[in-house]
This record gives C-alpha cells, structure tokens and sequence, in this order.
C-alpha cells in the first residue's frame, strides 16, 4: 500500500473514533452500562469492540 494510502486511513481512523468516543466520554457511567436493544450488551460492550478491532 502507499504512503497516502495508509496516512488518509489512518487520519479517517482517528476522525471516526474522536466521532464516537468523544460523546460517549461526555455521559453518565450508568449511560454506558445500560442494557441495548441489538448488538453487543451495553454501550461499552460495544465500544470496547471497536477498540479491540482496531
């Protein structure tokens, strides 16, 4: 892969997570342990996912 290839990536990687982590930053520790309707259990279910598919 090139150089830009891998930067532009890398750079879109870091935009998505400030988007998704950044708010969740921003609520309550219930908010985050509070059961979901679909996919993993919990909000930080979830965002743990994404962290250890990165």
């Amino acid at each position: 892969m090139e150089k830009e290839i891998l930067l532009a990536l890398w750079s879109y990687d870091s935009w998505a997570n400030e988007r998704i982590f950044k708010p969740a930053a921003a609520l309550p520790p219930e908010a985050l342990h509070q059961p979901l309707a679909s996919g993993h259990d919990t909000l930080i279910g979830k965002l743990w996912h994404i962290v250890g598919a990165a």
